[in-house]
């Protein structure tokens, strides 16, 4: 889905062509896109618990990329994972972003 959102961001909305079945899926992925979006709004909706969200979500993001094996043990909830791992990415990203912001 997220591929598909980038073609359509490069290419624009009238040259987005998809096959019916690749298109049906696609549907249903952003219906559960949304449905989370929602439900998620309600417990985060102030900005600052959002941008604070979607932080930890990129941080996330960078174990999944390093590791092939990463994402499975955060599925599973691993305790060196949990309790080592995502904590010290954090405060080391939290470290460079307030550093990024005193370069500023």
């Amino acid at each position: 889905m997220k591929q598909g959102l980038c073609a359509l961001f490069a290419t624009g909305i009238n040259f987005w062509k998809v096959p019916v079945e690749f298109n049906k899926k696609f549907v249903e992925d952003l219906l559960k896109l949304i449905d989370w979006e929602l439900i998620v709004e309600r417990f985060f909706g102030n900005d600052l618990l959002r941008d604070q969200i979607n932080f930890a979500a990129d941080c996330l993001e960078n174990i999944a990329k390093a590791n092939g094996l990463a994402e499975k043990y955060l599925v599973k909830q691993d305790l060196n994972s949990m309790e080592l791992a995502v904590p010290r990415l954090l405060a080391f990203k939290t470290v460079q972003k307030m550093r990024l912001h005193k370069d500023r």
